[in-house]
C-alpha cells in the first residue's frame, strides 16, 4: 500500500476515534429530549402487509437490500435474487427520535421476509419444484407457503456534527411453517455490528425453537455508519422425507 494512502487511512481512523469520544462525552453529559415516539408494530401479519405494500416510516440511510439464499443438498444449486424475478420485501419502523445535547438519536426496527414454497409439482415424475414467493398477490398466510423466514433488527442511528453512528441493540425473528411434511432443524442466528473504530463485534446463537430474540451485549460499541455492517443472518435446514433437504439463509443488514 502506498505510504500516502496508509497515512490517510490512519488519520481517518484517528478522526473517527476522536469523534466517537466526543460523541460519547456529549451524550453522557446532556439531558434527553423526546421529539417523537411511536408504538411498535409487532404483529407478523401486519408487518408482512406493510412489507408487501412497500410501506415504511421513512427511508433508512445506508440500508442494504434483504437477501436470501436457498441451497439444495443433492445438487448444491443456489437460488438467489439474481436467478429469479422475485423482489425481496421489507418494512421499516421509526420507533423514536430523541435529542441528547447536540446528538440526534433515532431508533429503528427493520423487518424482512422470505416465503418458501416446497410443494411438489407434476412436471415430471419424481421431480420437485422449489420457489421463493414474493409479495405479488399474496396477503397474510396461505397454504402455498411451506415456510416463512423473517427477522427484525433493532438499531440506533445517531448523528453528531454531521457524522452518523450506528449500534445494533436487538434482533428477533424466526420461521413459520404451514406444511407439516417439512421439518426444520440446525437453526443458527449470527448477529453482528462491524465498523470503525472497533472492528468486528459478532455472536452466534442456536435457537431450539422456531422463534428467537437476542439482545446484544452491553459491551458492544457504536460504529461509524460509513462502511459498517449491522444486522443478522439466519440459517435453517428444511427437510421433507428422507431425501429432500435444503438450507435457507436470510440476511437482514443495515
Amino acid at each position: 500500500m502506498p505510504r500516502s494512502i496508509s497515512i490517510y487511512l490512519g488519520c481517518l481512523s484517528l478522526f473517527c476515534i476522536f469523534s466517537l469520544f466526543l460523541f460519547n462525552l456529549t451524550a453522557t453529559a446532556a439531558k434527553e429530549k423526546v421529539i417523537y415516539e411511536a408504538e411498535e408494530i409487532t404483529d407478523i401479519n401486519e408487518l408482512y402487509e406493510r412489507a408487501r405494500n412497500g410501506i415504511s416510516d421513512e427511508p433508512i440511510k445506508n440500508q442494504n437490500l434483504p437477501n436470501w439464499e436457498l441451497t439444495e443438498k443433492e445438487t448444491e444449486i443456489r437460488m438467489n435474487k439474481h436467478m429469479s424475478e422475485i423482489e425481496e420485501y421489507a418494512t421499516n419502523q421509526l420507533l423514536s427520535v430523541k435529542k441528547v445535547g447536540d446528538v440526534e438519536v433515532k431508533e429503528y426496527a427493520a423487518t424482512v421476509f422470505a416465503d418458501i414454497d416446497l410443494k411438489e409439482h407434476s412436471f415430471e415424475e419424481n421431480d420437485s419444484f422449489v420457489s421463493i414467493l414474493g409479495s405479488t398477490n399474496r396477503s397474510k398466510w396461505d397454504d402455498s407457503v411451506s415456510v416463512r423466514a423473517y427477522s427484525t433488527i433493532y438499531f440506533t442511528e445517531s448523528t453528531y456534527r454531521g457524522m452518523d453512528y450506528v449500534r445494533l441493540d436487538k434482533v428477533t425473528g424466526g420461521w413459520q411453517r404451514s406444511d407439516t411434511s417439512v421439518s426444520l432443524s440446525n437453526r443458527k442466528v449470527v448477529l453482528g455490528c462491524s465498523g470503525t473504530p472497533v472492528g468486528s463485534q459478532t455472536t452466534t446463537r442456536n435457537p431450539t425453537t422456531n422463534s428467537f430474540s437476542y439482545t446484544t451485549p452491553s459491551t458492544w460499541k457504536r460504529v461509524t455508519a460509513v462502511q459498517s455492517i449491522v444486522g443478522v443472518n439466519t440459517t435453517v435446514t428444511l427437510k421433507r422425507g428422507t431425501s429432500s433437504q435444503w438450507t435457507l439463509k436470510l440476511t437482514n443488514n443495515y
